[in-house]
């Protein structure tokens, strides 16, 4: 399908580009004919349109979703239309959630330095060691690495490592290896 390239928001205001994304989930939704090229490749690229790939109001840069766009165009909390949501929340657009979730972890892992860690202290290593039951719990050639099973944020957490004798701490994500731990402090001493 050959897709029109989206006009620039001086040629469109977002109002409008909210209103037509919300026709285009709705005639997706419907198995209908999309009525405008670009909201049909958008919403194609969500995959399906159901569970998990929802619109949402959503300001770019911030940590958090406002809330679910309905079928017909407002919050599910709400209850309003995007207009009085920006009211609110200004710069507030309509976005796929699943997009959503991409730009707040995004968001989370400057505002957490995700892989940057800096020295600590082996009281603080074995406190937090001995408080909740550790997630990918590691020790072999004097290098240990444990991640809190407590979340920091999303799929964020903090992580500490042990090398011989020196300690260091730092926020990485929960799938984060033990080797790439060890890599990301190296890379941190730099």
């Amino acid at each position: 399908m050959k897709t029109k390239t989206h006009e620039s928001n001086d040629e469109r205001t977002k109002t409008n580009w909210n209103q037509e994304m919300v026709a285009a989930y709705e005639a997706a939704k419907a198995g209908k004919a999309c009525p405008n090229d670009f909201y049909a490749a958008y919403i194609q690229g969500l995959g399906k349109v159901g569970p998990g790939h929802e619109l949402c109001f959503y300001v770019p840069g911030v940590h958090n979703v406002i809330d679910v766009v309905m079928p017909d165009g407002t919050g599910a909390f709400s209850e309003e239309p995007l207009e009085k949501i920006q009211i609110r929340y200004p710069g507030a657009v309509v976005i796929g959630f699943d997009i959503a979730c991409k730009l707040i972890q995004e968001v989370d892992a400057k505002r957490y330095n995700i892989g940057q860690f800096t020295k600590s202290t082996e009281a603080e290593f074995f406190e937090m060691l001995e408080c909740l039951p550790p997630m990918g719990w590691h020790c072999r050639n004097n290098k240990e690495s444990f991640l809190m099973s407590e979340l920091t944020c999303g799929a964020i957490t903090q992580a500490f490592v042990r090398i011989d004798k020196d300690y260091y701490s730092g926020h990485v994500t929960t799938n984060t290896k033990h080797e790439d731990l060890l890599q990301m402090v190296a890379d941190s001493a730099k």
